[in-house]
């Protein structure tokens, strides 16, 4: 086994809190009951103290009949050998209150922005969750309560996408008039008439049409949605950057980019309706210019034919027994041409019923025929393996699938007894999500998570997928590694755990990776005040505490990592504050 240096994924460990009133019989009656040494002191029947080392970062959050109030990220927070930790205050929150005006002269004068608008800033620690609020603007107003913006912080990125995106008629839709907007605003204190202009005025146009056929001979093609795909930022994912278009018989269209823009953007013509029809890409267009002449052209005189498919999809148990999966995704993608030129794409899914079979509606065109590719998604508990773009032959009525491998262990408690009760987890660490291209990671990220509850005997068997290989270039298989997750009940009075970056066999042939006996750490005790900004205790606010990760050797071993390389810390443990305003929580005692 590899040494453990890929935490997991933020907020998805489930971490341990404390209720004191409900445990019993008492820990401790006197402070030399406990590990006094180590600072420990005895309170409320609990040993309090002798915590984790480590630089903590805490995130809480007020209750939701404090409006008022907002969450607060804290760096650094101590906690003193005797289990306090420093007090924790709640942000008060701020205003952003303002109007979204539409510019686009005489067509916009009078008409109400409806809008999706989402408001976000980068968390103060590595990893960390960050502020993200998203909001439907219906009225053209827009009400919302922030978190400070202090020295140092980053100013928020407020993105404006207005909304009818989806709908053609007679008339023009403000979405067809204006462009998505992105700005940066600090907010230092409460801001209540803001005006944000989503303005056409400025922004480049792309104008061309989708046509098929041959050159000399091309036909326009009707009832496309047309909408460009770029980034305000290079570290951020492709989303829609224009308005939108809708093609007519002429197959014309004409549509303005956003300002800001990086880089390229790639146009995108997704066809409307029931019938099937390729989607055709076009990429490599500056996103800073006008462009006119621009064709996303599909070869051919004709836009393919609709082809029935039933698959079945089966696999072997481990009694050598053929059965069917049952509940499983299918997906059926094809692409052709390289973005530079009209890259044609098809994609079709459905769910297999009880007998194992799909049916899908499959578009025959030759760009695409020799190109399919199917994937499968099994359900949640399956032992059935996931399959990755496997090369699909036209006509194909049967795909056998692998099995997975089984993740097996017994967890135990700190006096080395068996645990019933413990909520086991497997996800996939971020050493096997980086190794792999986007394609792939995505699949990956699709797959349901393995878990289950353990039994009286500890016993815990989880089936995960053994490896996914990269699809570009010289194709690699990487193989599995994975971050597990122990749970135990408030009333285990027990930590919750992580065994992460666990490695899995590199032998496909091998059915199983035995853990062993899992050993759950010592518990240690911790607490602290939450604080409102009037110095008042506040009941019911969550604290999530989370230990905060350095080892960034991940990051030179993967490939395909994100810009930053944000290694997620570890979340430690959690408890919402109660009547008193203490926060109590149980967290994991590794040695120091």
């Amino acid at each position: 086994m590899r040494r453990a240096i890929a935490p997991l994924l933020l907020a998805l460990l489930p971490a341990a809190c404390l209720e004191v009133k409900d445990q019993a019989p008492p820990m401790c009656r006197v402070d030399s009951d406990c590990n006094t040494g180590a600072g420990e002191i005895c309170d409320e029947g609990v040993c309090w103290g002798n915590p984790p080392a480590g630089m903590f970062a805490a995130v809480v959050s007020p209750p939701s009949e404090r409006p008022d109030l907002v969450s607060r990220e804290v760096l650094m927070l101590p906690i003193a050998d005797n289990g306090w930790m420093d007090d924790i205050h709640l942000d008060t929150a701020v205003a952003l209150k303002g109007r979204l005006q539409a510019v686009c002269g005489t067509a916009c004068d009078g008409r109400t922005l409806s809008a999706t608008m989402t408001v976000t800033r980068p968390s103060i620690f590595n990893g960390g969750p960050g502020v993200r609020e998203k909001v439907t603007v219906d009225d053209g107003t827009f009400d919302l309560l922030l978190p400070v913006t202090r020295d140092g912080d980053d100013p928020y990125t407020v993105t404006v996408v207005p909304g009818d995106r989806d709908t053609s008629g007679s008339g023009q839709s403000l979405a067809q008039l204006v462009p998505p907007l992105q700005v940066r605003i600090p907010v230092g204190k409460s801001i209540t008439s803001s005006v944000l202009e989503v303005t056409a005025v400025g922004a480049p146009r792309i104008q061309g049409n989708v046509v098929h056929g041959v050159p000399g001979n091309y036909v326009g093609l009707a009832g496309y949605r047309v909408v460009a795909l770029g980034r305000w930022a290079a570290d951020q994912p492709m989303t829609e950057v224009s308005t939108v278009d809708f093609t007519s018989i002429d197959g014309y269209f004409s549509i303005l980019l956003s300002r800001g823009l990086v880089g390229f953007v790639e146009i995108v013509a997704r066809p409307t309706g029931s019938t099937l029809r390729p989607e055709l890409h076009l990429g490599s267009v500056p996103a800073d210019k006008d462009a006119s002449g621009k064709l996303l052209a599909l070869p051919s005189v004709s836009t393919g034919d609709e082809i029935p498919v039933s698959l079945l999809v089966d696999y072997k148990r481990d009694n050598g027994e053929i059965a069917p999966v049952g509940g499983a995704r299918v997906m059926l993608t094809s692409s052709s041409g390289e973005l530079s030129t009209t890259s044609a794409r098809f994609s079709t899914e459905g769910i297999t019923g009880d007998d194992g079979v799909v049916h899908l509606r499959l578009l025959d065109l030759l760009q695409l025929r020799s190109g399919y590719r199917l994937s499968i998604i099994p359900p949640p508990g399956s032992t059935a393996s996931a399959l990755f773009e496997k090369p699909y032959v036209w006509g194909a009525t049967q795909q056998r699938l692998g099995t997975r491998i089984a993740i097996t262990g017994t967890v135990l408690g700190a006096d080395g007894q068996p645990m019933k009760d413990v909520s086991v987890t497997a996800r996939p660490s971020v050493r096997f999500l980086w190794s792999l291209e986007p394609g792939p990671q995505e699949f990956l990220g699709a797959i349901p998570t393995a878990t289950m509850v353990t039994k009286e005997n500890g016993v815990f068997v989880l089936f995960v997928d053994h490896a996914l290989s990269n699809t570009t270039g010289q194709a690699t298989t990487v193989w599995g590694h994975y971050d597990l997750t122990f749970e135990p009940t408030l009333k285990a009075r027990a930590p919750s755990w992580s065994q992460n970056d666990l490695e899995l066999p590199r032998d496909d042939t091998q059915a199983t990776a035995a853990l062993g006996e899992v050993r759950l750490p010592d518990a240690a005790y911790v607490r602290g005040a939450v604080f409102d900004d009037a110095n008042a205790r506040v009941e019911g606010a969550e604290v999530r505490l989370f230990l905060v990760q350095t080892d960034e050797g991940v990051c030179q071993d993967t490939r395909f990592e994100p810009v930053s390389c944000p290694i997620p810390p570890l979340l430690m443990g959690r408890a919402a504050s109660e009547k008193d305003g203490l926060a109590r929580l149980i967290l994991p005692r590794v040695p120091r």
